[in-house]
């Protein structure tokens, strides 16, 4: 709205290179050392339509005008126009503010053969831009709002070292890691579900991405039935503390499973050896922790009889009459209820990635002198290499807010070039 349209955003940032001070100028091991912090703001106005909401001939769906009621003019039949309802508006919705502020230090030691960067961060979201439901008697599902805050706090940290350094020889090592943790920190009702991910829920005091759903309890041996955990409810209809176990999937219980999306930590390491000419540098990425509903995987064990379809390997551990003691529920084409939502689906999302092989060779400058060339050097290189994860076929790298997609993998690429300087 025009009475909200700006806003103001600040930012400072200062350092202090302890290094040059008096009392740190005899120690002969540290190469520098200097501390560093900064705060910062960023203004968003940037909200979408919701999910089911589209706009004809319109390929962008960010709501511009999100202040105003908005209708669609579509055809009525007959060649005759008509206004159809398309979204709720709100005069005061007002911009969201992410507010960063970092502390931490670089240190070079042993005359700058190892560095160490270590920076501790927070980062809080205020007046979260979203869609705040509505009653179903006002006959509109949702409007756009700033409906609360958020925050990140974590620690990043990258090594580097300078193993060997030679003439003739040299190593390099590299190492970065981060953790941090997400939090909502007000929302203006007890909870909020997430319309774009039906497996998660907006909690006051929980985190963006943790799962809410039912909890698998196994198979019943007899019946090959997917059982659920249920809250036990007393003769008044209030849980007892207790838990039990149902074959009625809407029965069940849906609980946060005190899992996440996020990861403990993630982030990368290197390496890189240089011996005369030749050179050789690898490349890896990981993750630790954190978990991804695996849909794709679930699709391929449900029970869908259409031509053309096909069933995961893990079928054969299916229940039957003959392997009671299997651990994936009974297969039905005419009960589907076995395969429905729940945290049996869950995987863990650590990875480790090879992400980059590259070997090179200089060429000997005296091959050159009467051609005008000063150095050639060939390489070759190979990307995407290989990718160890809980589940073949499973690249959590595709996503990371927890869900999978029917989506080609990162493809690995193999190259061989020259680099030519005049």
């Amino acid at each position: 709205h025009p009475d909200n349209r700006w806003g103001n955003f600040f930012g400072v940032g200062a350092a202090w290179d302890i290094t040059r001070e008096a009392f740190l100028q005899d120690i002969s091991w540290l190469s520098s050392l200097r501390l560093k912090a900064s705060f910062g703001q960023q203004g968003n106005d940037a909200i979408l339509y919701e999910t089911n909401q589209t706009i004809t001939g319109d390929n962008d769906n960010r709501n511009y005008s999100a202040y105003v009621d908005q209708f669609n003019v579509v055809n009525a039949g007959g060649g005759l126009p008509g206004v159809s309802f398309l979204a709720l508006g709100n005069p005061d919705l007002v911009w969201e503010t992410s507010t960063n502020v970092n502390f931490g230090f670089d240190a070079s030691l042993i005359r700058n053969r190892l560095s160490l960067e270590v920076e501790y961060f927070v980062r809080q979201v205020d007046d979260l831009l979203f869609y705040r439901p509505l009653p179903l008697s006002e006959g509109r599902g949702s409007f756009p709002d700033n409906v609360g805050d958020m925050e990140n706090r974590g620690i990043e940290v990258t090594v580097n070292a300078a193993v060997i350094s030679k003439p003739d020889f040299s190593w390099n090592l590299s190492f970065n890691a981060t953790h941090f943790k997400n939090e909502i920190t007000r929302l203006p009702q007890e909870f909020i579900d997430d319309p774009t991910f039906a497996f998660m829920r907006l909690e006051e005091g929980r985190s963006r991405y943790d799962y809410f759903t039912r909890e698998f309890a196994g198979v019943d041996a007899e019946t090959g039935d997917a059982l659920w955990f249920m809250d036990e409810m007393d003769a008044d209809g209030n849980p007892t503390g207790n838990r039990i176990t149902t074959n009625e999937y809407n029965n069940a219980t849906e609980y946060f499973l005190d899992k996440s999306a996020i990861p403990d930590l993630y982030g990368g390491f290197s390496t890189g050896l240089s011996y005369k000419s030749i050179t050789l540098d690898i490349n890896f990425a990981y993750q630790l922790g954190g978990y991804a509903y695996d849909g794709i995987y679930q699709s391929l064990l449900g029970a869908s009889p259409d031509i053309g379809n096909n069933y995961h390997k893990d079928v054969q551990n299916s229940w039957t009459p003959e392997n009671t003691n299997a651990s994936i529920p009974r297969l039905d084409l005419f009960d589907t209820e076995n395969d429905n939502t729940s945290d049996f689906w869950l995987v863990d999302a650590s990875y480790l990635s090879l992400q980059d092989i590259i070997i090179g060779y200089e060429l000997p400058s005296s091959l050159f002198d009467n051609v005008g060339i000063s150095g050639l050097k060939v390489y070759a290189a190979a990307s995407n290499v290989y990718l160890w994860s809980s589940r073949q076929g499973f690249d959590p790298r595709l996503s990371v807010v927890g869900r999978t997609t029917n989506e080609y993998s990162i493809i690995r690429s193999m190259s061989i070039g020259a680099n030519v300087r005049f």
